[in-house]
């Protein structure tokens, strides 16, 4: 069974969970094994979903309810969000189908992240300013976490210092650290703008696109896509018993 097959099949299970309604889905103690049962109570159906090895039951569970909001963007309008690190430090988060649709877009803002993942959680919450701006008020107590965790190591590594228990990451706030702490502080941040200031775009994968992400620059990813458009609407246009003007 190929790739894309197996994966659509097992989105398929998880939308159906997800339909059944994941809070009345059992979860029985046997979530680490390699198929994973979801018993509805609602349809009495019976999902299995492989999945690769968990340690614990919640972990499992996480992956199933994942899955299930990957799959129901296929049928119903939801998708998964991707955490993008910059080689400058700072970091964007999108909405996309995929990693390439999420590449995309991201060129918007750059030529190409040096990370992307996509994000188990994402909750922001923003406050509406008294200029008419927009500032973060807080990440989820998940979000943030695992942004700092996956995007900023040698930070998080840091911040785990007793010196730092009551470091908040959003900012606003003006924290009051001695000079050591402030120096060691000022070095993780320092060592995170250079970790990945060497990072090189993907290159495009045929000539034409090389020769066009030389001219407008953008990630392999990107320049790809417009090159695979532009040939698929040449194709289409000498599709066979098309009638065309002569060149």
């Amino acid at each position: 069974m190929g790739r894309r097959v197996f994966e659509r099949r097992n989105a398929l299970a998880a939308r159906l969970c997800f339909l059944a309604g994941r809070e009345r889905a059992q979860f029985p103690a046997n979530l680490c094994s390699q198929s994973y049962k979801a018993l509805s109570k609602v349809t009495g159906l019976l999902i299995l979903l492989p999945i690769a090895r968990t340690e614990d039951a919640v972990t499992a569970r996480r992956q199933l309810v994942s899955a299930a909001f990957v799959c129901y963007n296929d049928w119903g309008g939801y998708m998964p969000t991707f955490c993008a690190r910059w080689p400058d430090g700072s970091f964007s988060i999108v909405g996309a189908d995929d990693e390439t649709d999420a590449l995309i877009q991201l060129d918007e803002l750059g030529d190409e992240p040096a990370e992307l993942w996509p994000m188990d959680s994402c909750l922001l919450d923003f406050d509406l300013t008294d200029e008419g701006t927009f500032r973060l008020k807080q990440f989820g107590e998940q979000t943030g976490p695992e942004i700092l965790e996956r995007g900023y190591p040698v930070l998080s590594k840091t911040l785990e210092s007793e010196a730092f228990a009551e470091h908040v990451i959003e900012g606003g706030a003006d924290p009051q650290y001695d000079s050591a702490a402030t120096e060691v502080l000022r070095k993780a941040v320092e060592s995170e703008r250079d970790r990945l200031k060497d990072f090189q775009r993907t290159s495009a994968t045929t000539e034409r696109g090389k020769d066009l992400q030389r001219e407008l620059g953008g990630s392999g990813a990107y320049v790809d896509a417009i090159v695979e458009q532009a040939a698929s609407k040449r194709l289409r246009r000498c599709e066979p018993g098309k009638k065309s003007k002569p060149n």
